[in-house]
């Protein structure tokens, strides 16, 4: 069951035992429970918003790569990466000896996720593909970001 049901239910029954009298004390517990029952449910904006700032934007395009932010603090870090160009693209992040890459490529128009936790440092970002057009990274596809 859940929780919206099983408030309808406490509703329900806290009604019911108010309607069928008792002391004021009953009515009055019964009447608080009603309405905290009837309050929505908190949103923890505390978590949504660390959520939020955990997030790094990449966008991907013949021949660059965008970043925003381009450093965030150390610990876990989502990369949502989307590929604005006209060609498949990937990415790769290199640095602190570690090396991580989304699976498969990114069709154009779509977009993946790379969770990783990073140490302080620099690392590279860059597009590995080899296309008809050349080397991506050669072409351009190759950015820098901070980890502090």
């Amino acid at each position: 069951m859940n929780a919206m049901a099983c408030r309808r239910g406490w509703v329900v029954l806290l009604a019911a035992t108010a309607a069928c009298g008792g002391d004021n004390v009953q009515d009055e517990m019964a009447t608080t429970a009603v309405q905290e029952a009837m309050q929505p449910d908190a949103v923890d904006t505390v978590t949504a918003a660390a959520l939020a700032d955990e997030l790094v934007r990449v966008t991907l395009s013949e021949w660059s790569i965008a970043v925003s932010p381009t450093e965030m603090p150390a610990g876990q870090i989502t990369f949502e990466v989307t590929n604005n160009g006209q060609v498949q693209h990937d990415l790769e992040v290199e640095g602190q000896e570690d090396e991580w890459e989304i699976e498969g490529d990114v069709p154009r128009g779509q977009s993946r996720t790379l969770t990783m936790t990073l140490a302080p440092g620099t690392y590279v970002l860059y597009c590995p593909n080899d296309g008809d057009q050349g080397d991506h990274d050669e072409l351009g596809m190759r950015t820098t970001f901070v980890v502090r």
